[in-house]
C-alpha cells in the first residue's frame, strides 16, 4: 500500500478538472498518460489537456518528474516557442496539465512524416 505522500503530487485542495472543461477526443498518449482535446466551459477556448494517471505514479521519482515538468513549464510560460501551460488539476485519480493547444500536431510527428530534407 501507498504512504499518504504518493496519494498527492501537490499540496493544493484537489478539483475536478470536468468542472472547468468539457473532455473531448484522444490527441495523444504516452508512458504516464493521455492527452485530450478540452474545452472550457465558460469560454469555448480549446486547450490540450495532458491526464496522469495517479496509479503509474508509483515512487518518488515519478512524482518529481511530474513537478519538475510542471515548474518548468510554468517558468517557460510567455516564451513565444515553448507550449504554455494553463492550469494544473489534481483529483483522486489523475494529474492533469490543462495547455495550450498545438493544432498543427507534435514536432516529432511532423519530422518522422517529412522525413530528411536534402535542401
Amino acid at each position: 500500500m501507498r504512504d499518504s505522500l504518493f496519494n498527492r503530487v501537490f499540496s493544493r485542495p484537489m478539483e475536478d478538472v470536468r468542472s472547468t472543461y468539457v473532455f473531448d477526443r484522444e490527441l495523444g498518449y504516452g508512458q504516464f498518460g493521455i492527452t485530450y482535446l478540452v474545452t472550457h466551459k465558460e469560454t469555448k477556448q480549446q486547450f490540450a489537456c495532458k491526464s496522469i494517471s495517479s496509479r503509474k505514479l508509483i515512487n518518488h521519482n515519478d512524482i518529481e518528474d511530474v513537478c519538475c515538468e510542471v515548474q518548468i513549464m510554468y517558468h517557460l510560460t510567455g516564451h513565444r516557442d515553448i507550449v504554455e501551460l494553463k492550469a494544473v488539476y489534481e483529483d483522486r485519480h489523475s494529474v492533469n496539465l490543462i495547455i495550450e493547444l498545438c493544432v498543427r500536431g507534435e514536432l516529432f510527428a511532423r519530422i518522422i512524416t517529412k522525413g530528411t530534407s536534402s535542401s
